[in-house]
């Protein structure tokens, strides 16, 4: 005897899909990704620019050569 079977079986099916799919979407997840520009800035972009700015005016290194 088949689990499911007929059209209420099949439709029990395709929604404990549909569920599993929206729930997998719509969880929470440990990284931001794209959707979250526009949110608060993990990077600190004056420390950045101050970081840049000291290796641009350090001296060059020697040539290894």
């Amino acid at each position: 005897m088949p689990l499911v079977s007929g059209g209420l079986g099949t439709i029990l099916v395709a929604a404990a899909a549909v569920g599993a799919l929206l729930a997998w979407l719509l969880r929470e997840r440990h990284y931001p990704g794209p959707r979250l520009v526009g949110g608060k800035p993990r990077i600190d972009r004056e420390a950045l620019e101050r970081a840049e700015q000291e290796v641009r005016a350090a001296a060059p290194p020697p040539d290894a050569a």
